[in-house]
């Protein structure tokens, strides 16, 4: 069974909806993007307080390496990583949705005045 045609009435109510959903998204992508900042900003704290840490091991020649070092780090970052990563891909996550609403509401729109046209050539039955 075939979904019914549109009507005008039809196509402005789909228009306004994808209006609405699209305030709601960019308000999201605003809220996401305020996040990963935050998420990112402890991330660095993270590492910082661990690079200075009097645990943090001591670059020295024949002992522990850089690479050791900023692996230890790393490691006593890791959860504020990894949350920054999750902030990171739910801002990602929130654009997607954004711009596909986006390209929603240029379909409908496109339809929207398909429709009027077909009402007009019909004369508005």
């Amino acid at each position: 069974m075939s979904p019914s045609p549109w009507t005008p009435v039809d196509a402005e109510m789909r228009l306004r909806a994808i209006d609405e959903a699209l305030d709601a998204a960019v308000d999201s992508v605003k809220v996401a993007r305020d996040a990963e900042v935050i998420c990112h900003g402890k991330y660095k704290d993270a590492r910082r307080a661990a690079m200075l840490s009097p645990a943090c091991p001591k670059v020295t020649r024949g002992g522990t390496t850089t690479a050791e070092r900023d692996a230890w780090v790393e490691t006593e970052a890791n959860a504020e990583e990894k949350a920054y990563d999750r902030a990171k891909a739910d801002r990602e996550d929130a654009v997607d949705d954004m711009f596909k609403l986006k390209d929603q509401g240029a379909i409908v729109g496109k339809i929207s005045d398909l429709v009027r046209q077909a009402y007009a050539m019909a004369g508005g039955r």
